[in-house]
């Protein structure tokens, strides 16, 4: 279901965005990457912050890095 609706939004959005953490990322940009026929981005920012919301968690944000970079390598 989720590739169906990146291929229809991938022609109006350059990118996707929402619930992204070092727990998703990589099988998300695994799902949606084929529907992009040009290089797409993602963003991630309310799942990586302190649980007061105040900052960003570097190891939450470290996690993402490394498994967004997964998800775009295989």
């Amino acid at each position: 279901m989720l590739d169906r609706i990146a291929r229809a939004l991938a022609d109006v959005l350059p990118g996707a965005a929402g619930g992204l953490d070092g727990t998703n990322v990589a099988s998300f940009v695994q799902t949606i990457r084929g529907a992009y026929a040009n290089p797409f981005c993602i963003d991630a920012q309310g799942r990586l912050r302190t649980d007061d919301k105040t900052r960003i968690d570097l190891e939450k944000a470290n996690a993402y890095l490394q498994h967004a970079i997964r998800g775009f390598s295989s």
